[in-house]
């Protein structure tokens, strides 16, 4: 599949309004829909999360200026081919999906996930066709680590600031208790401790390769800064799935970036940390340790005395046990499986004592609501992102280069924390793919002005 060259020519010009208008606001828009992504489930209409409401809002705009720039009669647009196999997997995702519908009973919330997923498709296309230049893409960049820092900050704020503050807060705060006294403080902020901290880990590789193109040391130290406040975050979102994913992202980060950054100042920021969380108060320190001590023990047990595993943790006991029921299920239902959003209202049949709720596992999910065929589809975007930002890094020249690195790093915390969550519903993931689109963009315009130049050069 080679790239493919989009050209338009409209008789009446008169017809046609200049799309400069339009780019301004629907790229201010963008701005607003990127530093919206960390907050993605506060509801600000019933059953409408902030980013679905912007992307709405934007979505007829958008349509009108593409209409508008494909009227052009001196406009073309090549577009890469690594995009088009993008699409036609996310397109033959949704069209998996509703053929599920045919071989077994829809499920209840059927209609709302399916268009959350169309809507996260939307807004992938939408980044890919707005951020065009380098410019805009260190914008975009820049408006996730915003919206990310101010994020962590919130959670931070939770643990420090006065009571009547933290009151405000306290309706989206999540309470667990570990063993009989100590009582964690979990929170996303405004969701799932989980999907916070996922949110935060992808948008730290942002923040952190965002800063190495930075010229200016000020900028540089704010978006360290915006980095440590991040992962102090994550630390205290206490969300096990986070600790793992940071520890494994983290890692590869500083081994990839080791003659990028002075070891000095690594372990600097990483003292700042700990002094950080050791004022905190309230033992976060011996909460932190207390859940990264159960995991171990946990494992232990499962692979020792399986049956004694539930008297650690349940909540890990039930993500095992939801683990063990899904394998069953795909097996079972192999090789349709039963049904997109089927999984929840299943699993009882499979695992006893275990609640309806979903799989915290992308790859089993799949493989238990959609079968063989979902399975292949996930396995073809996921290898196809994986691909594109391994080109982006190694053909994107400098700063690209470098902001490539980030989408990579991004995206392995992304599969990394499938192992643990459901992810496809999340907006920083549709926004990554997004990003990943954009920048493929960028890179063939980049190769097709050189040939341009070149081509000019020799005529001359």
């Amino acid at each position: 599949m080679s790239n493919v060259t989009v050209s338009s020519s409209l008789p009446n010009q008169r017809l046609i309004a200049k799309p400069i208008g339009l780019t301004s606001l629907l790229q201010s828009g963008l701005s607003l829909l990127l530093l919206a992504v960390p907050f993605h489930s506060v509801l600000i209409l019933p059953g409408v999360s902030v980013v679905k409401a912007i992307g709405l809002v934007l979505a007829p705009i958008w349509l009108i200026w593409l209409v508008v720039r494909l009227g052009e009669s001196r406009w073309s647009w090549t577009v890469p081919r690594r995009n088009i196999r993008i699409i036609l997997s996310l397109a033959a995702l949704i069209v998996s999906i509703l053929l599920s519908t045919f071989y077994d009973s829809m499920s209840p919330i059927f209609r709302t996930s399916l268009t959350t997923l169309v809507l996260g498709s939307g807004i992938a296309i939408f980044i890919w066709t707005l951020v065009s230049s380098e410019l805009f893409l260190r914008r975009a960049y820049a408006c996730l680590a915003a919206g990310s820092t101010i994020l962590g900050l919130l959670v931070i704020l939770q643990f420090v600031a006065p009571q009547e503050i933290t009151r405000a807060l306290r309706a989206r705060i999540f309470l667990e208790t570990v063993g009989e006294t100590t009582v964690v403080r979990a929170t996303g902020p405004f969701r799932d401790p989980n999907y916070g901290a996922l949110t935060l880990i992808v948008l730290a590789c942002l923040s952190f390769y965002l800063a190495l193109t930075c010229q200016r040391h000020w900028q540089r130290a704010a978006l360290f800064l915006s980095v440590a406040v991040q992962v102090v975050a994550v630390l205290l979102t206490f969300s096990r799935a986070g600790y793992i994913t940071l520890a494994l992202v983290g890692a590869t980060v500083l081994w990839r970036e080791r003659y990028r950054l002075r070891i000095w100042k690594v372990a600097l920021v990483s003292v700042l940390g700990v002094v950080l969380l050791a004022t905190i108060g309230g033992g976060i320190l011996d909460l932190i340790a207390v859940r990264t001590r159960t995991v171990i023990e946990f494992a232990q047990l499962v692979r020792e005395e399986p049956g004694q595993a539930s008297q650690v943790d349940l909540s890990l006991w039930y993500r095992f046990q939801l683990l063990r029921a899904g394998i069953r299920m795909a097996f079972d239902r192999f090789p349709l499986g039963v049904g997109w959003e089927n999984f929840r209202y299943r699993v009882t049949q499979y695992s006893e004592g275990v609640p309806e709720q979903g799989a915290h596992n992308t790859y089993v999910a799949i493989a238990a609501e959609l079968g063989l065929p979902g399975l292949i589809v996930l396995a073809w975007l996921l290898w196809g992102l994986w691909r594109s930002t391994a080109h982006l890094c190694k053909n994107g020249k400098e700063k690209i280069g470098l902001l490539a690195r980030g989408v990579r790093c991004g995206l392995l915390a992304v599969l990394i924390d499938g192992l643990f969550l459901t992810v496809l519903h999340e907006a920083v993931v549709w926004a990554l793919i997004g990003l990943i689109m954009a920048q493929n963009q960028i890179v063939l315009n980049a190769v097709k002005k050189e040939k341009i130049s070149v081509t000019e050069r020799k005529a001359s």
